[in-house]
């Protein structure tokens, strides 16, 4: 199952992790560093990205229903997550928990 739209999609990958995919076109400079740490260009082949979550968040019922975990798997505790960048998109790995 999965969730999603044109710029941006979900799809659970285990019982407690899912793929976040956002095309890169929708992304600006400013959030490449966001996200990154620094602008993709900067990036060099083979260079391990994290992704940096600061907070804890909490899904709301229908992401974690369209997501097809328990309605118990709703939050994404703060952490580094792993990161992959494409040509087209980029995606993070989320694991979620109680």
């Amino acid at each position: 199952m999965g969730t999603g739209t044109s710029a941006k999609s979900a799809q659970k990958t285990s019982g407690n992790t899912f793929i976040l995919k956002v095309k890169r076109s929708e992304l600006t400079v400013q959030d490449e560093i966001r996200i990154a740490g620094k602008a993709f260009s900067e990036i060099v082949p083979n260079e391990k990205i994290l992704f940096q979550q600061l907070d804890a968040i909490t899904l709301d019922s229908n992401t974690v229903a369209n997501l097809g975990f328990q309605a118990s798997q709703n939050k994404i505790p703060a952490g580094y997550y792993p990161m992959s960048i494409f040509n087209e998109q980029v995606e993070v790995t989320f694991t979620v928990t109680p």
